[in-house]
């Protein structure tokens, strides 16, 4: 029974990813001649595929807060490309995610196609490209969401924030806008911290075809509803975190990530 879900589900998502990816291209077609017009197909498109692939992993999401408008830079918590899935159905926002998703089956190949941003972490000298793509992004009225733990985590807490791309939000005296992702699943299902967050060494393919072999999940988005502001990107980076960590609940009990493998690098 759980292959058979598993397969049909899996059919299921290409067939709404693909249908989605060629939507995507009509619309930046209609772009050229009605950018406004454009703009609202493609964002419709992308929280239609993200809702649906929600619908196909079997996943009851709940939203807490109301989510930022255009232009804004927003940070959340990171756990699982699913989160992806969870912030656009929600949000109309361009993602900055870690260069490896590019090569991602089907997730990088739509992420690329709707402009995702990619930074390489490895490469210091990658981030004032970053930071320009980032800024000519809120020129053009969009919004920006960014993961700044810059890992995946395994479901305990919030790690620790990566300070530079705050300078954006700094220089144009934008508040930053945070969102909290966490999620829950109910036996017999494999408990969340292994079936859904995405920090070992399995394989991408591995990881979605047991995902989708299990009834399902629940996720919820807490959008708080102050932002942050302050005086340094460090100062941003810290009081963003504390956000989030208080709206988050852990996935696994503090006590046991000791026992559980190193975070697996995400986006």
């Amino acid at each position: 029974m759980a292959r058979v879900r598993s397969l049909t589900r899996l059919l299921l998502f290409g067939a709404l990813t693909f249908s989605a990816f060629l939507v995507r291209l009509v619309s930046i077609l209609v772009r050229t001649l009605a950018p406004d017009l454009g703009s609202r197909l493609g964002s419709a498109c992308l929280r239609i595929w993200a809702r649906g692939s929600l619908r196909i992993l079997g996943c009851r999401l709940e939203v807490v807060g109301e989510p930022p408008q255009p232009p804004f830079f927003l940070v959340s918590n990171h756990l699982t490309y699913v989160d992806i899935m969870v912030l656009w159905s929600v949000v109309p926002g361009v993602f900055l995610a870690k260069s490896d998703i590019a090569r991602w089956p089907v997730i990088g190949w739509l992420t690329r196609s709707v402009g995702t941003l990619f930074i390489d972490r490895d490469r210091r000298g990658d981030l004032p490209r970053v930071l320009a793509e980032l800024e000519s992004t809120l020129d053009q009225n969009q919004g920006v969401i960014v993961f700044p733990e810059g890992q995946n985590g395994m479901g305990d807490r919030v790690l620790p924030f990566k300070a530079s791309t705050f300078e954006v939000p700094l220089g144009r005296d934008l508040p930053v806008r945070c969102a909290t992702i966490t999620y829950r699943t109910r036996p017999p299902v494999a408990p969340a911290h292994e079936l859904i967050c995405w920090w070992s060494d399995v394989s991408f393919l591995r990881h979605l075809l047991r995902l989708l072999a299990e009834p399902g999940f629940e996720a919820t988005v807490t959008f708080p509803v102050d932002p942050v502001t302050g005086n340094h990107r460090k100062e941003l980076a810290r009081r963003a975190r504390e956000i989030i960590s208080a709206h988050f609940v852990p996935i696994v009990a503090a006590a046991e990530p000791d026992a559980l493998p190193p975070t697996r690098l995400g986006s």
